[in-house]
């Protein structure tokens, strides 16, 4: 096929591929697949009463025969208007005019297939909108009602093997985990609220920078400290870790590990029984059915998705038979990617500047509205986190749950006990910075 290109900048040579990124008859064809073709909606049955000195009304229904089982058998929806009819001075309205305005379902879901109307003789309609806005009205609550009666629940939880559940009610304060994404050489880690803290999580490449030590060597001293796996781990930092985790639970106090995705029960095969194994968020438990299977693969602890809500979290946590968690504080990853933002590449060169290791420095990704989403980026891997530009912030006032977690970057000492008192209490913290989650939302 021979084409002719206009002008065109560049570095451009003869031989280059040319490639095409738009096609009419293709997007022709795309669209005639969607676009006025024949949709399915649902047969309806209407009745439009307008009597002399009687607000006009409209009632909406279906009868066995049309829908015997499902989501619209046996509806009817009735809605009145405000306007009266009055007495017509020259032409009075039809009982085809007034067909011809309810037929009128468009972009709806529904059709009319029966149409009934009772009209007293010499009648008149100020507006003619009025059907317009009845049948408006009466279609918007009979969706509204469909989908109420559409939502599913979740089934009941049942013991597998016949265990008994011990509910194990909620606690005047909950058991607080640190977790720590970052470490820094310059804050006082004495001054974190002792008394307050259960035990701290240290993601897994604190524990190869020599800085670290002393920090660590506290750390151990004085909490129960864990290894944060990562969620993704390449080729080259398999080795790394397989060369350094038997000498990092020998130099350290380690209590257990936080493992991020199935892959870590194979990888951390040798150290199950001897240490704990806390389920991260990533293995998105959202149900004990799902808590059952992992508690088979030899987790002490889970950590909840963070997708679920309110009603979803009461319910999980109102029978669970397994130490359970709940992130409440932190500035979430919302996605990995295998990209290095800094050095626009997805490889580590040594001639990259090596931003990433700047200290002090903080990176953005911002959107069209001007919110600013947090990159954490990693040298090691160069998988890059991108975290949301808001930080979730839950009150576990309304639910049992007995240990909760604070995800930190890099806030100072000071912020950390702020966000420690404030879970300790139940509370939240507010402003315009945080963000509830899921917890208010459906799932």
């Amino acid at each position: 096929m021979q084409v002719t290109i206009g002008r065109m900048k560049g570095k451009i040579q003869v031989g280059d591929k040319v490639y095409r990124i738009s096609s009419k008859s293709l997007s022709d064809t795309a669209r005639n697949s969607y676009e006025n073709c024949e949709n399915k909606k649902i047969a309806l049955n209407c009745n439009v009463t307008i009597k002399k000195n009687l607000p006009i009304k409209m009632e909406v229904f279906t009868t066995n025969e049309m829908h015997p089982t499902g989501l619209y058998h046996n509806i009817r929806i009735q809605e009145t208007s405000n306007i009266l009819p009055i007495e017509a001075l020259k032409t009075p309205i039809s009982v085809e005019r007034v067909v011809k305005q309810i037929s009128k379902t468009n972009n709806t879901p529904y059709y009319f297939e029966n149409i009934t109307v009772f009209l007293d003789d010499g009648l008149y309609l100020p507006s003619i909108s009025t059907l317009n806005e009845l049948r408006r009205n009466v279609l918007g609550k009979l969706q509204e009602q469909i989908i109420q009666k559409g939502k599913r629940k979740l089934p009941p939880f049942e013991c597998v093997n016949n265990e008994t559940i011990t509910y194990i009610p909620k606690l005047e304060h909950p058991n607080i985990s640190l977790s720590l994404r970052h470490l820094f050489v310059d804050y006082d880690y004495t001054k974190l609220k002792k008394d307050k803290i259960h035990r701290i999580y240290l993601a897994l490449k604190l524990f190869l920078n020599k800085e670290y030590i002393p920090i660590i060597d506290y750390l151990a001293e004085n909490y129960k400290i864990y290894i944060y796996m990562p969620s993704i781990i390449k080729s080259n930092y398999k080795n790394i870790i397989l060369n350094s985790l038997d000498d990092i639970t020998t130099r350290f106090d380690v209590k257990g590990f936080v493992l991020s995705n199935l892959a870590d029960f194979a990888f951390l095969e040798k150290y199950a029984g001897k240490y704990d194994f806390v389920g991260n968020y990533s293995l998105n438990v959202f149900n004990n059915h799902t808590m059952e299977e992992y508690k088979k693969l030899g987790l002490n602890r889970i950590t909840l998705s963070r997708e679920l809500n309110l009603e979803g979290l009461q319910e999980i946590l109102s029978c669970s038979n397994m130490d359970v968690e709940l992130i409440v504080y932190g500035n979430l990853p919302i996605m990995a990617t295998n990209y290095c933002f800094l050095g626009k590449t997805n490889h580590c060169y040594p001639d990259c500047g090596v931003n990433c290791s700047k200290k002090n420095h903080i990176y953005y990704l911002k959107d069209r509205l001007g919110y600013c989403f947090r990159i954490i980026p990693d040298s090691i891997q160069t998988v890059s986190l991108i975290c949301n530009s808001k930080t979730l912030s839950l009150s576990t006032k309304e639910l049992p749950v007995t240990s909760v977690r604070l995800d930190m970057i890099d806030e100072t000492i000071e912020e950390m006990n702020q966000v420690i008192d404030s879970a300790y209490r139940r509370e939240k913290l507010e402003g315009s910075q945080y963000t509830n989650g899921n917890l208010r939302r459906d799932v």
